[in-house]
């Protein structure tokens, strides 16, 4: 159980600060990652709004169901999901798009652990519910 709480709250601060570094600093991440420059007020809105804006409510939506025990499982599944549409779509950018970045093929490496992680994680704390 310790495991699952460590990997919700872990999963949790990532999303938080995914969310600061793109709310806050949204050039340096995107030229990091993916070698782009940003080219208008309007496109630093949107990445702000949908990078920043959308992780930290993943991460905080998440710490706060943390406080409730019960429902670990169903937060370390909705992390799952998260993790797994990330990768999902990193996935089917790399089979479309085709020549990522170093940092883009890290992220995948990274996406896949924490998704494989966390599902084990859900599936340690689910099982331990339904074996009580």
């Amino acid at each position: 159980m310790a495991f699952a709480q460590f990997m919700g709250r872990m999963n949790s601060f990532l999303f938080i600060s995914f969310a600061i570094v793109f709310g806050f600093f949204p050039e340096y991440p995107l030229q990091f990652l993916t070698n782009a420059t940003i080219d208008s007020s309007s496109a630093t809105i949107d990445i702000r709004a949908n990078y920043a804006g959308m992780s930290l409510a993943i991460g905080l939506f998440s710490l706060i169901l943390l406080r409730l025990p019960n429902l670990l499982a169903q937060v370390l599944k909705f992390q799952s999901m998260v993790i797994g549409g990330l990768l999902s779509f990193r996935i089917v950018g790399l089979i479309l798009d085709g020549s990522p970045t170093q940092t883009i093929l890290l992220l995948l490496v990274i996406e896949i652990m924490f998704f494989i992680l966390s599902l084990v994680a859900y599936f340690q704390v689910n099982g331990n519910h339904h074996s009580a």
